[in-house]
């Protein structure tokens, strides 16, 4: 025979949940059926929030941190909660807000899978947070095919041969573009110095602190008695029609971008010498990489969606 509960313990609630049933309110089922193990817990959270953390005369904060909107929190939970009354407030990381907006402006997002190759992902312009994927749709038209970087480049040093004694301006944006074009003249064999304006050269420097070799590079405004004559001259697009361009030998205009595909951009932009060099995907990469993905749904950050 067992002996009886000491006294410690003899306050001790015997466990005899309620049988769950249809009509069954959510209160009971908490308290009266969720009574150990994680169950227990659960009850004990519930029963803090409602006693201690519901005041009548309160308000309720909540902080919000990680990537827990991109998998739909804020649409499927923290929405709900906030009109039912249990959130007042809410202190967010700007990474939660930036990826809420996807869903408030209803652009599309996909459920991928973690193990899927980045670098694919980073040429067709995808961002992954470990399932979801995001993308921009900047050239997702059928009519956008971007032809080789190494052609265009080949445009460009074939102009510079045609036209030695002028000078090659190429418009270029100062972050990834400038130092892109810079590499695919080097790999194409492109070994003279090559000038910048002096907006790219910081961020030149930077790439170069991190490994990124350029070769010879020289701030235009360090040239004394540098006639620029068939040399390769690298500047914002702004710049080309700026008072700044007027030193230059019979510049030929150049800029390098995706949207040198149309020819209606092209003339806007001044560019003579059009380059359709772009770190966009074009249609070809976007739908091949959705395919290759199997996303059932996509989010497009910026662009055209509609032919996707």
């Amino acid at each position: 025979m067992s002996k009886p509960p000491s006294k410690k313990f003899a306050a001790y609630p015997r466990l005899n949940p309620f049988g769950i049933g249809k009509n069954i309110s959510a209160a009971d089922l908490i308290d009266q059926s969720m009574l150990a193990y994680n169950g227990g817990r659960l009850r004990e959270a519930a029963q803090l929030l409602t006693r201690k953390m519901l005041p009548d005369d309160g308000y309720i904060g909540m902080s919000l941190t990680g990537a827990l909107t991109p998998a739909g929190l804020g649409k499927s939970c923290l929405i709900p909660l906030m009109k039912a009354g249990f959130i007042d407030w809410i202190v967010s990381t700007g990474a939660n807000l930036y990826h809420d907006l996807h869903f408030a402006l209803e652009l599309p997002v996909v459920q991928g899978h973690f193990q899927v190759d980045d670098r694919e992902l980073y040429r067709a312009g995808i961002e992954r947070i470990y399932d979801v994927f995001i993308t921009e749709a900047t050239f997702a038209l059928p009519v956008f095919h971007h032809p080789s970087d190494a052609g265009e480049i080949g445009k460009l040093l074939r102009s510079l041969d045609t036209f030695p004694e002028r000078t090659h301006l190429v418009g270029v944006y100062a972050l990834g573009k400038c130092q892109r074009l810079i590499k695919l003249l080097r790999a194409a064999g492109y070994d003279k110095r090559i000038w910048l304006h002096g907006a790219l050269a910081s961020l030149c420097k930077l790439y170069e602190q991190n490994g990124v070799e350029l070769g010879d590079t020289a701030l235009v405004s360090d040239a004394i008695l540098e006639t620029f004559k068939g040399q390769i001259v690298l500047c914002p697009p702004a710049a080309i029609a700026d008072r700044w361009s007027r030193r230059f030998a019979e510049p030929i205009a150049a800029m390098a971008s995706g949207w040198m595909g149309v020819r209606a951009r092209a003339r806007q932009r001044g560019a003579e010498l059009p380059l359709i060099i772009s770190d966009h995907a074009d249609w070809s990469e976007l739908t091949q990489t959705l395919k290759d993905v199997g996303a059932p749904k996509v989010w497009v950050t910026h662009g055209r969606e509609e032919a996707l």
